[in-house]
């Protein structure tokens, strides 16, 4: 069956042309890029009036000769060349008929950039769009580094965690097991009489409230401890008042106030020497030493 040509104002039906050369059909390639670079080239639109099928082809007339000398143009997929539209007055072209037919085998070679606007535009943004590729396969092996160092760090400080974890631990152990060996009374009645001579712990505790040694012994002052305080202090609004306080307390001491009683009391009943009152409770026996003569004042003031 003949073929016939689709291009708009081609007449070509058969594979004889009417100057006698030798004609061949091809067909709409099957890229759609490609296929739509044709389309525009032979100045159709695809739609309801113009549905490209497998018996819809564009005759040699509307190729340029080089591509057709080795492949069919549809192999290599060059663009039909534009073709010199054919006057539509049929009176005035049968009247030139010898005129149409030579103009119908003259073709105008197109350049790369004619058959198809959008295929300029793509092949323009070719490069953009390597370049911004490019630019985040760059960010992205930026962003896998930054991710590498951040995993190592978190695994340090896992480990150091781990390390200082068991640090804890064991110090926590070591207290208690130094605070097992520290002398501690039971606070029974037969332990108090023992050290102190007081019949009972409540007793004990009776006499330790009636004292009130304050808060680390702030009412104990040992001998030759003396506070200078200016003469406007009290008719002044200073706030040197908050200072005075501080020094009045002191450093923390460390016995507490109700060991340091018991230290004094025990001294007292059973005449234990300093270094082993010092040695029961883990403490110099400078620390005893301090304690005992302003807690006698003390009492000696108190019970007086």
């Amino acid at each position: 069956m003949p073929s016939f040509c689709c291009v708009p104002n081609c007449n070509q039906k058969g594979y004889t042309s009417s100057l006698g050369e030798k004609v061949s059909f091809f067909n709409f390639p099957k890229a759609p890029l490609i296929r739509k670079q044709w389309i525009h080239a032979i100045r159709r639109e695809e739609g309801k009036a113009f549905v490209i099928t497998e018996r819809t082809k564009v005759c040699s007339l509307h190729f340029r000769s080089e591509d057709l000398r080795k492949k069919a143009p549809t192999e290599r997929q060059p663009l039909p060349a534009k073709k010199q539209l054919l006057a539509e007055d049929n009176s005035h072209r049968s009247d030139q008929s010898a005129s149409v037919n030579s103009e119908a085998q003259e073709t105008v070679e197109m350049s790369a950039c004619e058959p198809s606007t959008s295929f300029e535009d793509d092949t323009c943004k070719t490069p953009d769009l390597e370049r911004q590729i490019a630019e985040q396969s760059t960010k992205i092996g930026v962003l896998e580094e930054k991710l590498k160092q951040a995993e190592s760090e978190i695994n340090n400080l896992r480990r150091e965690n781990i390390e200082l974890n068991e640090k804890l631990a064991e110090c926590e152990r070591q207290q208690k097991e130094m605070s097992s060996r520290l002398f501690c009374v039971d606070r029974t009645d037969g332990d108090i009489s023992f050290y102190t001579g007081l019949s009972s712990y409540v007793t004990f505790m009776a006499i330790f409230e009636y004292l009130n040694p304050g808060d680390n012994c702030a009412n104990i002052r040992p001998r030759g401890i003396v506070i200078d305080v200016p003469e406007d202090f009290y008719n002044s609004d200073s706030e040197d008042e908050g200072n005075v306080q501080a020094a009045k307390k002191g450093r923390r001491r460390k016995l507490k106030p109700l060991d340091e009683f018991f230290i004094v009391l025990s001294r007292l009943r059973r005449g234990f020497s300093e270094k082993h009152l010092a040695h029961l409770y883990g403490v110099a026996q400078s620390t005893v030493s301090r304690i005992f003569v302003p807690w006698i004042n003390y009492m000696y003031l108190k019970f007086g």
